[in-house]
């Protein structure tokens, strides 16, 4: 008996909420996608700093090494695994920072050289 009360009640409590839905105006739409996009945009940037700094740091300490070398152990040839350890530290970044700017020269340039699309015809149902 418990079993067919408890089914019976979703369907009159679902009955009774309604929801009044009214369509939206194309502003409240474009502000509406505005307000979702710039958390995003805000994460994106702040990732985007962070991998700098970690490049940076990278590069800074490959180049560090590589002077510590320079100074302490050159003249004996001695710690010889320091300056490609230290090369590939200094080298990672200066190729991840040129791969990506090469990578945004490359889609600014095909912006410029993309042929001009012709607009799109006028709309001409007036009801809308």
């Amino acid at each position: 008996m418990s079993s067919t009360s408890a089914s019976a009640s979703p369907a009159p409590a679902a009955s009774r909420m309604t929801t009044k839905t009214r369509p939206f105006s194309a502003s409240e739409l474009a502000h509406e996608a505005k307000r979702e996009a710039a958390p995003s945009v805000e994460r994106r940037s702040w990732a985007a700093i962070g991998a700098n700094c970690c490049l940076l740091l990278v590069g800074v300490g490959g180049g560090a090494l590589l002077a510590w070398w320079a100074l302490s152990f050159h003249h004996s040839n001695q710690q010889l695994w320091m300056v490609p350890v230290g090369l590939v530290l200094l080298g990672t970044p200066i190729f991840a920072w040129l791969s990506v700017f090469v990578s945004g020269v490359g889609r600014s340039l095909e912006l410029l050289w993309a042929k001009p699309t012709a607009p799109p015809p006028p709309d001409l149902d007036g009801e809308r």
